[in-house]
């Protein structure tokens, strides 16, 4: 069953110290939408630099990042320990410059700081003096939050998030706004969605291939890199409905279903039967993705029919498979023959 979602994009913000951070903050992105895209009809996109940018020439790298996917998104989350980071030349880093662009667009800013324990060696006193001014500073314009631990983070996040979405939901409830149809959507191309989906499975290649290959103790990493696969494919189905036909739909259902049913089994320790035949079902998925891409590579731009007087969004090719003896219908929009 399909269902029309609102996507809103939360940009990922932090110095190049907090990997961990980064990590939950998207795994918590991603549970949000287990939990409550279906009911809520609102799905969640985490964006990170490291995987969302292109190479590019001509301007400030932050420059750039901004235009690439900063000014895109709609929520900030962003985390500090010990470091403010590297100045861009209009900010004190790529961080802060972030924030203050989404401050400016009245946009939500989730601030976050570590208060773990700094181990001597890592200390960088002039990095630490700077972000304590800033500390300061962003708490006197507004409300921060921290946390002693990634555990203690993840669950902050979980609730914070969820009220930040009700905040959004209930402003866009009362401009009576609805999400926009993506069939009529004009700006979304094929060859975006080719690009994507081919950024998308690389990564996804390489993540699933690495853990498999480095023989874990149990599958836990495994589930987590599932439950991204769901939640990318659901918000790009929604996204690009419309420039995909019957049989791509179909199988995009499928793995979606599948994913689901394996993490369901549960989780296996190496050696057990649930672990390998989660790996073997996991690699079976990897397959299918493989041919999605290789699918998409060769589709053309869908072309517009004229069905009961209604324009619809529809591939020439599915047309054909429905009605092989009914040439009433021509390329183009064009009024029935």
């Amino acid at each position: 069953m399909t269902w029309q979602a609102r996507v809103y994009k939360i940009l990922i913000a932090s110095p190049r110290d907090l990997e961990k951070e980064r990590k939950v903050i998207s795994e918590v992105i991603h549970e949000w939408n287990d939990l409550h895209a279906d009911k809520n009809c609102v799905m969640l996109q985490a964006i990170m630099w490291e995987k969302h940018t292109t190479p590019e020439l001509g301007n400030r790298p932050q420059e750039i990042v901004n235009k690439q996917i900063v000014e895109d998104c709609d929520i900030l989350i962003g985390t500090f320990w010990i470091r403010l980071g590297t100045p861009t030349g209009v900010a004190e880093s790529g961080t802060i410059e972030e924030i203050e662009k989404f401050d400016s667009a009245k946009k939500p800013v989730l601030l976050y700081f570590s208060t773990r324990l700094i181990p001597p060696d890592s200390i960088d006193s002039k990095q630490l003096e700077q972000l304590r001014e800033k500390k300061k500073e962003y708490q006197k314009r507004g409300l921060t939050s921290s946390y002693k631990s990634i555990p203690d983070l993840r669950k902050k996040l979980g609730i914070h998030i969820e009220r930040t979405i009700q905040k959004l939901q209930a402003s866009t409830s009362q401009t009576g706004k609805e999400p926009e149809s993506p069939e009529k959507n004009r700006n979304l191309t094929l060859n975006t969605l080719k690009s994507k989906f081919q950024t998308f499975f690389i990564e996804y290649e390489k993540d699933w291939t690495s853990e498999r290959n480095s023989n874990p103790r149990d599958n836990v990493e495994g589930h987590r890199l599932l439950r991204h696969v769901k939640g990318w494919l659901n918000n790009m189905k929604q996204e690009y409905k419309h420039l995909l036909d019957s049989q791509q739909l179909t199988k995009i259902k499928k793995i979606i279903g599948a994913s689901e049913s394996i993490r369901k089994e549960g989780r296996g320790d190496s050696g057990s039967e649930i672990y390998k035949l989660f790996w073997g079902k996991g690699d079976q998925i990897l397959h299918e993705l493989r041919e999605i891409l290789n699918d998409l590579k060769k589709r053309t731009i869908p072309e517009v029919f004229v069905c009961d007087g209604a324009f619809k969004y529809r591939h020439v090719e599915d047309l054909e498979r429905e009605h092989p003896n009914q040439p009433k219908y021509r390329r183009g929009r064009d009024k029935p023959r």
